[in-house]
């Protein structure tokens, strides 16, 4: 083969270095500079639900310690009683009071707690509770047990 006396011995050169970058594009292909794209937070809205009484199985539940109970019967017939409750809560948190009573015949149960949820974490701060409660119900002439977190007392109408 004779070369021209036009004809450059590096004349394919540019092609070849073409041809071999393509090659080489296509194997690791190409890998972007730009920016990362960051998509918009999405708006969830959310209506209010009716406040609903805490379970236990949403945490768990922490008697107020009852220190003391003074009783308080009115005096007309049948009687209305109320309790003043003075304690405190075994722990630092802040969560809503919750008072349950039940009665059966002459037996009224009264039970003060908090529900704690169970993945926070309390101080040991003691906080002090006093609260007047007013039983549910009227009671006639006669003898009554009331337990208050335990507290035993005995009524006399």
């Amino acid at each position: 083969m004779s070369m021209n006396e036009n004809q450059n011995m590096f004349g394919c050169f540019p092609a070849v270095l073409l041809a071999f970058f393509f090659g080489f594009a296509a194997v690791f292909g190409f890998q972007s500079a730009s920016a990362p794209v960051i998509a918009e937070p999405e708006i969830v809205t959310v209506e209010p639900a009716e406040p609903q009484a805490a379970l236990p199985s949403d945490g768990v539940e922490s008697l107020t310690i009852v220190e003391t109970v003074t009783i308080q019967v009115s005096a007309s017939l049948p009687a209305t009683v109320t309790l003043h409750v003075e304690g405190y809560q075994p722990d630092g948190c802040k969560f809503p009071v919750q008072v349950e009573q039940t009665r059966t015949d002459d037996s009224v149960n009264v039970k003060i707690y908090r529900v704690v949820p169970a993945n926070v974490m309390c101080t040991m701060e003691l906080n002090p509770y006093s609260d007047t409660i007013t039983l549910d119900g009227t009671f006639d002439s006669g003898s009554y047990t009331l337990d208050v977190n335990g507290t035993v007392l005995e009524l006399e109408v």
